[in-house]
């Protein structure tokens, strides 16, 4: 099963980001994140590098996105980053 979260709701969730991943890992389910939602519609994904930087630091989840070609280079450039080696990366 997939599991859409918007951006904006995703702080709510009990654990986000790490423990509610594993526990929906745990599950079967896979996660993907998504823009925030507004009401009324549908949301958006994460477009821009701007809506990328506001996920938790090392989010390992799914991301939603409608612009691939700028969101692309930008998670690339956000992973080449040193990582801390205390906490693996999924």
């Amino acid at each position: 099963m997939m599991v859409l979260v918007p951006s904006n709701v995703a702080p709510w969730l009990g654990g986000w980001p790490d423990r509610f991943l594993d526990r929906m890992e745990a599950a079967g389910s896979s996660v993907f994140v998504l823009g925030p939602y507004h009401g009324g519609g549908f949301s958006t994904g994460i477009d821009s590098a701007a809506d990328l930087a506001r996920l938790p630091p090392r989010y390992s989840g799914g991301i939603w996105t409608n612009e691939i070609a700028e969101i692309g280079p930008a998670l690339k450039a956000a992973r080449a980053v040193p990582s801390d080696p205390a906490k693996p990366r999924r």
